[in-house]
């Protein structure tokens, strides 16, 4: 009987040691592939919760510029940028929702006079360089579409100025609005033959006026009668948009006497004034104007522009109307000092992009718009 008692007893300390050598061997493959969480925060191609820094960024950008006839590695390039963006606006905010699209343009770059003016002259030669691919790229991310990531709105606009427009702003004028009607009314066509002729879309006044110019009386003439002929040209394509321009500026406020000051104030309000009046009778709902900020585009500079400059040109112009907004178009990139003539634009780090945001919101300043695509990719961490 003891030597039976024994036995099982011994039985029982194996079963009860090959039962802790399992326990103890699932535990160790069970950390393996779950490693402990630490505190480290999530790399760019993490899959762990979402990034905080990545949520202010998207939350803050009411609309982003994309720019095809740039876009590294034409349409293939930005198929996959757009895919990015939607992967990382679903990751970081669990919706497809993206910001609102603003289309530079839907034509080529123009690279000179003569071809401006061959264009202009004949509606038929534009088809040849209006960008149908990337808009084919862009189409399942309109608004109007079931896909599980979309723009919020999308604004578009037409030509981009040629080499040279400024050396004579009243032909520029002429021909570029030309060749705009005819590009305004290619994409309509494309709307209709692709199945989207119920897109609601805005348009963008591609030319980017000199703000710092307004002081002087013909320019001030030239750009109102620039922009007052656009608007009427692309609301009698499509009518009741809004109507969105980017202006820029090479000077700062600060740097103005108190005679530019005064004629910068009164000049931009005739300016906007009138402009509002055009849209309106023209059927269209209100203007958007976004002042460059030039953090980006002035970084090589001696003195480079800083978010406090763009806040003082904002209140420069200040126009005191419910249907002109006005704010900042935020530069998302910085010149690469280590480039020729220092021209070659990389993406700006996302912690001087965050500390600009926080800047115009600590002021009251609105960003409507970011630039562009490309940059933003690599700063939600997704290479372009």
């Amino acid at each position: 009987m003891q030597r039976q008692q024994n036995s099982i007893f011994r039985f029982r300390n194996i079963i009860g040691t090959i039962a802790v050598v399992a326990i103890l061997i699932i535990l160790a493959l069970t950390i393996k592939i779950n490693p402990p969480q630490t505190n480290r925060a999530p790399t760019a191609t993490s899959t762990m919760a979402p990034n905080s820094d990545t949520m202010k960024l998207l939350d803050s950008i009411e609309q982003i510029f994309v720019s095809p006839a740039f876009y590294p590695g034409g349409s293939q390039g930005l198929r996959e940028g757009l895919a990015s963006l939607c992967q990382a606006t679903i990751k970081n905010t669990g919706s497809g929702k993206m910001p609102g699209l603003i289309l530079q343009s839907i034509t080529q770059s123009i690279p000179d006079l003569k071809k401006a003016q061959e264009l202009a002259a004949s509606p038929q030669a534009l088809n040849n360089v209006m960008l149908f691919d990337s808009l084919s790229t862009l189409e399942p991310y309109f608004p109007n579409t079931k896909s599980k990531c979309h723009f919020s709105t999308i604004s578009v606009g037409t030509v981009l100025p040629y080499r040279d427009a400024g050396r004579d702003l009243n032909e520029a004028a002429s021909l570029l609005n030309r060749i705009s009607k005819s590009a305004a009314v290619s994409f309509k066509q494309w709307l209709t033959k692709s199945g989207n002729s119920d897109l609601e879309f805005n348009w963008y006044g591609s030319y980017e006026m000199n703000l710092a110019t307004l002081n002087v009386e013909d320019n001030l003439n030239y750009w109102n009668a620039y922009y007052v002929q656009q608007i009427e040209t692309l609301q009698n394509i499509s009518r009741g948009k809004k109507f969105l321009i980017a202006p820029f500026t090479t000077k700062k406020v600060r740097d103005l006497d108190h005679i530019e000051k005064a004629l910068l104030t009164a000049n931009s309000g005739k300016l906007f004034a009138n402009l509002l009046a055009t849209i309106t009778s023209q059927g269209g709902q209100s203007i958007q104007i976004m002042v460059s900020d030039r953090v980006g585009a002035s970084t090589c500079n001696a003195n480079p522009h800083t978010p406090a400059d763009a806040v003082d040109w904002v209140k420069q112009i200040g126009f005191n109307s419910k249907k002109i907004f006005i704010g900042v178009n935020m530069e998302l990139f910085k010149r690469d000092t280590a480039s020729k003539d220092c021209k070659t634009s990389i993406a700006a780090s996302r912690d001087s992009i965050l500390s600009s945001m926080k800047y115009y919101a600590d002021h009251r300043v609105g960003v409507g718009s970011a630039y562009d695509l490309r940059y933003l990719v690599q700063q939600l961490g997704a290479s372009a």
